[in-house]
Formats: structure tokens, sequence, C-alpha cells
């Protein structure tokens, strides 16, 4: 049209000129449209859906229910399939609806259902990062609780902690920082434990440690002696990783400007009676349980190792 108007002439024969031609629109079969996306990605986030209802009932697999959903999970699959190789691809979350997302009925019932399927997507990533941060309290909370069990340690002064009954982004706990300051008589360090400061010593924060311990001599004004890194790690699965240690000892050789001396990792046991360790100089590794002699003999390695990095006495 725009070409059309700057053509001279008046009436549409003139404008088209000695070979009576304009130009105009042509038209291209294209699958990769807006709502054939959004059906491929409806697609497979279905499929994934069902086999995860499937794994999760496999007892059920003969009943009504498991077969329609197995049969739906197939389709979805193969019309998934189909449009990929079509050339159609994924649609992004957050994108705006046309026309026929909104108002044909077929596609408005797939919009409306891939929207589905990514609430419930989001609420299980907004879950497994509770875990996670629920598992970071309870670390924090086992180095206090390890630190009462050194020798001699005096608890000098302890933030009040407030346990709510509504957990807050996974957070159940309310606290100030530092969670605890200790004094160690046999040693004459003082020790405090900081769980996830808000304003951070960069130098301590390119470490990414959500747990934090620092010491040094009692009375002496020149400072801390060093810091400690705490890891917690959540892994449903639960166990030490291969290599882990390594590599953190490879880590800590790049925190001399930290004053970092140790680092600690802990992850869930795969069971709840077990406890799994791994350590040297300068780390410790532990997969510990939540309650019973695996807690309790975790918090004893970690008691040792806690007690022999922070004596200035012992080479490091």
């Amino acid at each position: 049209m725009t070409w059309l108007v700057r053509q001279p002439g008046e009436t549409l024969a003139e404008r088209a000129g000695d070979q009576q031609r304009v130009l105009a629109v042509t038209r291209e079969e294209n699958f990769d449209t807006l709502e054939n996306r959004v059906l491929r990605a409806y697609c497979d986030l279905a499929a994934h859906v069902a086999r995860d209802y499937l794994e999760l009932y496999k007892a059920k697999r003969s009943t009504t229910r498991a077969r329609k959903v197995e049969a739906f999970g197939r389709a979805s699959r193969r019309l998934a399939r189909q449009l990929s190789q079509r050339g159609v691809r994924l649609a992004e979350a957050g994108l705006t609806p046309n026309f026929v997302l909104q108002h044909n009925v077929h596609y408005h019932k797939i919009w409306t259902s891939w929207h589905e399927l990514l609430d419930r997507d989001r609420v299980l990533d907004e879950l497994w990062r509770w875990q996670a941060r629920s598992w970071e309290e309870f670390c924090a909370l086992a180095v206090v609780v390890a630190f009462v069990g050194i020798p001699g340690a005096k608890l000098i002064a302890a933030a009040p902690l407030d346990f709510l009954n509504e957990q807050n982004r996974g957070c159940w706990i309310a606290y100030d920082n530092p969670l605890a300051a200790f004094y160690l008589a046999e040693q004459k360090i003082v020790v405090e434990v900081r769980y996830r400061m808000r304003s951070p010593d960069r130098r301590l924060s390119d470490f990414a440690a959500p747990i934090w311990v620092r010491f040094g001599r009692s009375g002496d004004v020149t400072g801390f002696l060093g810091n400690i890194a705490v890891w917690p790690i959540w892994d449903i699965r639960g166990g030490l990783i291969e290599g882990e240690v390594e590599e953190l000892e490879r880590v800590l050789s790049l925190g001399a400007r930290a004053n970092l001396v140790a680092g600690i990792v802990l992850r869930p046991s795969r069971r709840e009676e077990d406890l799994e360790s791994q350590k040297t100089a300068r780390v410790f590794a532990a997969a510990v349980g939540t309650y019973g002699a695996s807690l309790w003999r975790g918090l004893g390695e970690l008691t040792h190792f806690l007690t022999r990095t922070t004596n200035p006495d012992v080479g490091r």
C-alpha cells in the first residue's frame, strides 16, 4: 500500500503503469507461528508431567487413569516431535499472546493450560529453593552447636532467634548477626559465627559461602586471625561428591587476601543412620543426618575439626 500511494496517477489503473502491475503481499506457508510455538512448548511440558505422574504412581499403572495419562503423554511427545521436524521453535515464557491465542477456542485452551504447567514448574522450583534454604539454616545452627561442644568454650553472646510459624521464602528463623560469639579458654580465642550477612566483605563474598566463622586472639587489636567458610549444599540424593575435597583445597589457595584458612562442606546423608566424612588439614567435608547417631557423630567430627583449626598454635 505504501508503494502504491507513491505511484503517479489518480486511479488504480493509472498507478499500475504501462505493464498494469502492482506490488502485492506474497504468502509463504510457515508452520513456525506463535501459536504453534506455544503448542510445542505445551506438548513438551505435558509429556514431562505425564512421565513424572507415571513414575510416581508405578503401582497404579494398570488403572484407567494411568492408561489415559500414558496415552496422553505419548500423543504429546509425538506432536512435539512433528512440530520440531516442521521447524517450529519453542515458545519462551513471558511472551504476549496474539489474537489466535486469545480468541481461538482451541488455541486459547492450549495457552491457558501451558501457563498452568509453567506455574506448576515455578512452584516446584520454589520448593527446591526452600529446601536448600532450610538446609542452610540447619547447618548454621549445627556449626553453633559444634562450638558449644569444644572443651572450655564459653558463650559470650547469642543473637535472639525467632522460630517462625510459617516459612518466609524457605526461612524458618529470624536472626541477627553474628549468630553467636564464643570464647575458647584453652586456645584464648574469640570466635564469631555469622550467617547470610547483609553486607559481607567483598573479599569474602567472592567465595559465596552463606556461613562464615572468624576467630582471633582475645585482646589482640591487630584483627582476626582467620576465616572459615562453610558451604551447606543440599542434594536430594545425599552423600559426598568424589574429588570435592581436592577441589576445595584449590579454592582455599585463592583465599590468601581474604585470610581464608579452612573450608567446610556439609551435605545431607544418603540415609539418616549413615555418616560420611573426608578431611585434610584445611578441608572438612561431611554428609550428616538431621537426627540420631549420624547427626551426633557428624557434630563430633565437626567440633574436632573446628577445635584444631581455630588453634593458633597449630601450623596451617
